[in-house]
């Protein structure tokens, strides 16, 4: 298959009888496994520019989508999201942060990116 080709979804198309899987996903979930489809089947990737904010995990109820979002203290976050970079990187971040006074004891609501271990 040409990887000039370019795959878009105007006219006559084939739908499955049923989803593939028996989730729908949504947001970013879907974005990252059309991406994956693409690479896979050797088929340009999807462009990019329509969905290009990452608001973290939504879940539908059928009628209604909700994001998912977890309560912490920035100290909690600011913990957490730095052990997703690289030691040296976090290092540096971590003395930046440490220049900048505010109060690390106060809680917010935080987008959820990836699921648990235990999910």
């Amino acid at each position: 298959m040409s990887n000039s080709w370019r795959v878009q979804t105007e006219g006559d198309y084939i739908s499955p009888p049923s989803h593939i899987m028996d989730t729908p996903l949504l947001g970013s979930e879907y974005i990252m496994l059309q991406r994956l489809l693409a690479h896979s089947l050797n088929l340009p990737l999807p462009e990019s520019g329509q969905c290009n904010i990452y608001c973290g995990i939504l879940v539908s109820d059928g009628s209604h989508t909700f994001q998912v979002f977890e309560y912490q203290s920035l100290e909690q976050r600011i913990f957490q999201q730095l052990q997703l970079i690289p030691v040296d990187k976090a290092s540096l971040c971590h003395d930046e942060i440490n220049k900048i006074q505010f109060d690390r004891t106060k809680k917010d609501y935080f987008p959820v990116y990836h699921f648990p271990g235990d999910a």
